[in-house]
């Protein structure tokens, strides 16, 4: 999530000696400087977010992420559904939202849905996002496999 890029540390200079304020700060810049440029299928990361100033959830997400981590605030990003009246899940409603550390509970801070540490019953969380090279659990919504049609979803 390039948290250490020169650009991402440049933009991080939102801290404060609060974790809150730090964290709300950052989330609100973000709000206020990503455009939510519709789905994206390839992902772009969080340095293509605060170049472009723009992207889906997950450019939100991840730049969220590596401006707290750039900022020594534990963060990841988390991927599942936001149910706001029902419990129908639609795969085409799948998303990403940030979370972060703090005292001892990981706080939600969701830059697209304009959700800050609040709404924790919507939020039905699939899976932790790690898009390094070697992670061991790779995800994708559906998968086929063999001779035949076998398809899932994860």
């Amino acid at each position: 999530m390039e948290s250490g890029h020169q650009a991402i540390k440049a933009a991080a200079k939102l801290s404060t000696d609060a974790l809150l304020q730090t964290t709300r700060k950052t989330y609100d810049w973000v709000v206020a400087n990503v455009r939510d440029s519709g789905y994206l299928r390839e992902e772009r990361g969080a340095l293509y977010a605060l170049e472009n100033q723009q992207g889906d959830c997950t450019e939100s997400a991840y730049l969220f992420t590596a401006l707290a981590r750039a900022n020594a605030i534990p963060a990841r990003a988390v991927a599942g559904y936001v149910l706001e009246n029902n419990g129908l899940l639609r795969a085409a409603e799948y998303h990403e939202w940030s979370e972060f550390y703090d005292d001892g509970t990981w706080r939600i801070a969701d830059p697209q849905k304009r959700s800050y540490d609040q709404n924790y019953d919507h939020y039905v969380a699939m899976r932790l996002v790690d898009n390094r090279p070697d992670a061991v659990f790779k995800f994708a919504r559906y998968r086929y496999s063999g001779n035949g049609l076998e398809v899932e979803m994860e």
